[in-house]
């Protein structure tokens, strides 16, 4: 970790300061929680229990970062940016015993649950010289990789392209070659150019594209024999966006939908009896 000024060493060590510790959600938004911190061997180490949130967002090697401020003035405050470095449970109770100490003046943590399984978390400052315009080409290959195998798929499909997992959340890399390689083209042997899909692909990311996506072309069409008219949507489309939910969450959705109609089935069988 880069060397931290000496006018702020009072708030790693001898103030009770708060950390804000920040975290990346795996859709890619930010998650924020205050916790008890100390200082060791040039990295910051906090714990928490096992399968807490913020826990989950915190693998070795995860981005995150920390806004800690003076408790006498909360103008004054010191910003980390790091990864974290080290993941243990080893002296992870006696560690947290350590932080009641000193934020609450106890030798032992109030709130020990047996069922917890504590976890210390080391956070380093995370450097490494690289080359952006190869990372860069390396998503753009990725997507279109991506984007020729679910071109594949979806003519056999109707319905739209989700994507999760980890990988949503560096999207805006590799998405614009993936949409564009679902609105490819193939050269026929008279040399004449084709639509790889009927279906026009949009990036349900871009707002001006998902703007598009949900206006399409709607115009009205007179039904025949009759003053009546419709509208209709012309314009074929797919589009494709990332999951908003963790597995978790999509799983337990999907669950509880699934229950919802046994018990509507069951019902009606019921009643018919």
């Amino acid at each position: 970790m880069t060397e931290i000024p000496a006018a702020f060493h009072d708030l790693l060590g001898a103030k009770k300061a708060f950390a804000n510790l920040a975290t990346v959600m795996p859709d890619g938004s930010p998650q924020v929680t205050p916790v008890w911190f100390d200082q060791t061997n040039g990295r910051i180490r906090v714990n928490t229990a096992k399968g807490r949130v913020k826990a989950r967002n915190m693998a070795e090697g995860s981005r995150v970062a920390l806004s800690i401020l003076d408790p006498d003035n909360p103008y004054r405050y010191l910003q980390i940016r790091g990864r974290v470095a080290r993941v243990t449970e080893d002296g992870a109770v006696n560690h947290i015993d350590s932080l009641a100490k000193k934020y609450l003046g106890k030798d032992i943590y109030p709130w020990h649950n047996a069922k917890d399984t504590r976890v210390i978390y080391e956070i380093a400052e995370g450097r490494a010289e690289g080359d952006r315009g190869a990372a860069e080409e390396a998503f753009r290959r990725m997507g279109e990789v991506a984007g020729d195998a679910i071109a594949q798929a979806i003519t056999l499909l109707d319905g739209l392209v989700v994507i999760g997992g980890g990988i949503a959340g560096a999207h805006r890399q590799f998405l614009p070659a993936l949409v564009a390689e679902m609105n490819g083209t193939y050269l026929a042997p008279n040399g004449e150019r084709f639509r790889r899909l009927i279906p026009r692909a949009f990036n349900l990311e871009d707002p001006m594209q998902l703007e598009e996506f949900l206006k399409g072309e709607t115009r009205k069409l007179s039904i025949p024999g009759s003053a009546r008219t419709v509208q209709f949507d012309g314009l074929p489309r797919t589009g494709v966006g990332i999951s908003r939910l963790g597995t978790s969450e999509a799983t337990a959705i999907g669950a509880y939908a699934f229950a919802l109609r046994r018990l509507d089935e069951r019902q009606y069988e019921t009643s018919r009896d």
